[in-house]
């Protein structure tokens, strides 16, 4: 796995890159109409945007939570949530951060436990959650930086149309100038990891 994300940094191109690149069209993700209508915080800007363009990185994300519509060929983007990070561990060691993803779907949200797992867990299960970008506790990430975070699906970023499987590449900042955080464009993705995700379970 870690070699296929090598390989979507190669296809993407490495940061600083130039906007006006035409190996950068695929990453015009247009803002679904019920989200500029209700300006939902989970849409991308035009500055956030433009700073996933031309410095995003691209890193291993696991899903925690999606909106059920998105788990078959539908139509609409939806909201999600996923856990991921910029510590290079997890460029070779996704499994890890499916792990994670399990432990925060499996938090108490009442009283039970550490009060910092509860709050966790709490946002975990809101039925409406949007925006905001939640570091996870280090006894639970060996110490590494991971965070918990909503984002938006676009569906003609995925092969298929869909959430297929529960691990995802994904663009963050990495200057942390903004929030935002989108999916990779499938047209960035190796074949190898597209026939992966349309058929096979990631192995380390």
């Amino acid at each position: 796995m870690e070699n296929l994300l090598f390989q979507c940094r190669e296809a993407l191109g490495r940061p600083p890159r130039d906007p006006r690149s035409p190996t950068l069209q695929a990453l015009a993700l247009p803002t679904p109409l019920w989200a500029a209508l209700t300006r939902d915080p989970l849409r991308l800007s035009a500055a956030d945007a433009e700073i996933l363009r031309q410095r995003g990185e691209v890193v291993w994300a696991a899903v925690v939570t999606a909106n059920a519509a998105l788990l078959a060929p539908k139509a609409g983007d939806r909201p999600a949530a996923v856990v991921t990070g910029l510590d290079p561990h997890y460029d070779g060691h996704i499994l890890d951060l499916l792990d994670l993803a399990q432990v925060l779907v499996s938090l108490p949200s009442d009283d039970r436990g550490r009060e910092d797992l509860r709050e966790l867990g709490r946002r975990v299960s809101a039925k409406r959650r949007r925006g905001g970008r939640h570091a996870l506790p280090e006894d639970l990430t060996d110490s590494r930086a991971v965070f918990f975070t909503d984002l938006l699906i676009h569906r003609a970023s995925l092969p298929g149309g869909y959430l297929r499987d529960s691990w995802l590449p994904v663009l963050i900042d990495p200057t942390h100038e903004t929030r935002a955080i989108a999916v990779l464009p499938q047209a960035y993705w190796p074949a190898e990891l597209i026939e992966l995700w349309m058929k096979d379970a990631p192995e380390e």
